[in-house]
């Protein structure tokens, strides 16, 4: 379904000034440069069928039609072209700063009603969502230590691809929290009738399994109810598993959760370490996301 939006309607009307414009100029050419083959001897067409004669005397007409106007056609393509053009970019420039204004007082607004989250809060929020999420592996101090490590050296990448390669459509917002919850990535669009997207990423050291996907999805629906709070919108959201292999099972389990749940605002994208390490990375990525 296409997403029409207003800047198109201004896109519409500069795009079509251009147009004219290039017509006003093309068309006179091409009249003047084609040759129409109406100069004929008075005795070759007195031999002519009558039929043969009405073509040529059609043809005539035409010419001295189109002749007689040429000029008047070109004015009227050219101004018409310029005003069209005018108003187009005009009122594309006045959306956008409008659009612009929009976008900065919503980042005003986030900034001002959430906190940032330091690296140390960060690692220490992982640290505890290890511990939820695999309460039963009884993780040596060392192994957690470098699952998390792991774990916001790959959100850290993962947010730095988001930022580089979506910085024309969106404003990407990282780390902030919101009242009890925390966000790896909030993308505030520049465009107002872009989607607002909420980035979660996980990194999955073990199986998938529905009690970790059913925990991710309660998490996604309290940042749901804090962002509308906060902002008055229903955003997105993204979940980005991250894992270094996942198995036919774990696919399945998450494919079934999803039929399961048939969610609406809501995905998920598994993403498995060697993805992230081929030179297609960002593009593999965005593949997924859909944005």
């Amino acid at each position: 379904m296409i997403n029409l939006q207003f800047q198109d309607y201004y896109r519409f009307f500069a795009s079509l000034g251009i147009i004219l414009i290039s017509i006003s100029f093309i068309l006179p050419w091409l009249f003047l440069k084609t040759d129409l083959d109406l100069i004929i001897k008075q005795e070759d067409y007195d031999k002519l069928y009558p039929i043969s004669k009405e073509i040529i005397d059609l043809k005539f007409n035409l010419a001295r039609l189109v002749y007689s106007h040429i000029k008047f056609t070109f004015a009227l393509l050219n101004i018409s072209g310029i005003i069209s053009l005018i108003f187009g970019l005009t009122n594309w420039r006045k959306g956008q700063n409008l659009i612009d204004f929009e976008t900065e007082e919503k980042l005003k607004e986030f900034k001002l009603r959430t906190t940032s989250v330091s690296v140390k809060e960060k690692k220490n929020q992982i640290g505890k969502e290890i511990t939820i999420y695999a309460a039963k592996s009884n993780l040596q101090a060392a192994a957690k230590n470098q699952i998390i490590n792991k774990t916001y050296e790959i959100e850290s990448s993962i947010l730095k691809i988001l930022k580089n390669q979506l910085n024309k459509k969106y404003t990407l917002i990282t780390q902030r929290k919101l009242k009890e919850v925390t966000v790896d990535g909030m993308l505030i669009p520049n465009n107002k009738f872009d989607y607002y997207y909420i980035i979660e990423i996980k990194y999955i050291h073990g199986n998938l399994k529905n009690e970790l996907l059913k925990l991710i999805l309660n998490f996604n629906k309290k940042v749901d109810q804090e962002t509308a709070n906060i902002l008055n919108i229903q955003p997105h959201l993204i979940n980005i598993l991250v894992a270094k292999k996942f198995s036919e099972n774990d696919i399945k389990t998450l494919n079934n959760f999803l039929n399961k749940e048939k969610l609406r605002r809501t995905k998920f994208i598994t993403i498995e370490e060697s993805e992230l390490n081929r030179k297609n990375s960002t593009e593999l990525i965005f593949n997924k996301l859909n944005i």
